[in-house]
């Protein structure tokens, strides 16, 4: 029942959280800046707040290096339209200056760098679950 928002120009990874959704059915959109295609069949908005608009979980990664548009950064400000208890994770390296703003890896929002601890589990779980 969680409302992911998968915000910023097409990655690979955010190509594959589009597509884990997408098999998985999971609630998402995905939050693209104008002039960019996104994952076909995608759930799309080109406005970032429309995107985190009661998200539980917001989802990042690092920008191209040709992708300049500081407003789809992700501000602190940004998240008092998500849920109150919404995790922000930043696929990591992410730079502070481009996909996300210093304040909210210093909030309650950002879901830290233990995310990554039971990322080999997960994908197993998934291998599993798509074999079946």
């Amino acid at each position: 029942s969680l409302k992911f928002c998968i915000l910023g120009p097409p990655t690979n990874v955010l190509n594959s959280w589009i597509r884990m959704c997408q098999i998985l059915e999971l609630d998402y959109v995905h939050a693209i800046p104008k002039g960019f295609d996104s994952v076909e069949g995608a759930k799309l908005t080109h406005s970032k707040l429309e995107g985190l608009k009661d998200a539980d979980v917001i989802l990042t990664d690092a920008w191209p290096e040709s992708f300049v548009d500081k407003s789809f950064q992700l501000a602190l400000e940004d998240l008092r339209i998500a849920k109150p208890d919404a995790w922000v994770i930043p696929c990591p390296p992410f730079n502070i200056e481009n996909e996300v703003h210093q304040e909210v890896i210093d909030s309650a929002y950002f879901a830290g760098y233990a995310q990554k601890r039971y990322l080999y589990e997960v994908q197993k779980a998934l291998i599993y679950y798509l074999i079946n």
